[in-house]
């Protein structure tokens, strides 16, 4: 994970729950590409990690965002997270 410009806990949370939540529409359309989430939305799908950060910071600037590279070794995290946080 990366995170663009240290942003507020609760807006990296909501980050990582919009990616969870999306994740298996990810998988079977963008796997290895990278996403771009900010302000608790899935903003693009990039081919390279650089592209969504160049994307992220033209976007949010200094405020927090996630770039995540969609991988199916996710969904085991998906699981333990959903369990941990009631979203």
């Amino acid at each position: 994970m990366v995170i663009g410009m240290a942003g507020q806990a609760s807006a990296f949370e909501n980050d990582v729950a919009v990616y969870l939540q999306e994740l298996p529409k990810l998988l079977s359309q963008d796997e290895g590409k990278f996403a771009l989430i900010g302000e608790a939305q899935l903003v693009s799908v990039h081919e390279s990690e650089q592209q969504a950060l160049t994307d992220g910071y033209e976007r949010f600037g200094q405020h927090g965002f996630l770039v995540q590279q969609i991988s199916g070794q996710d969904l085991e995290m998906a699981m333990h997270w959903h369990q941990a946080c009631p979203f």
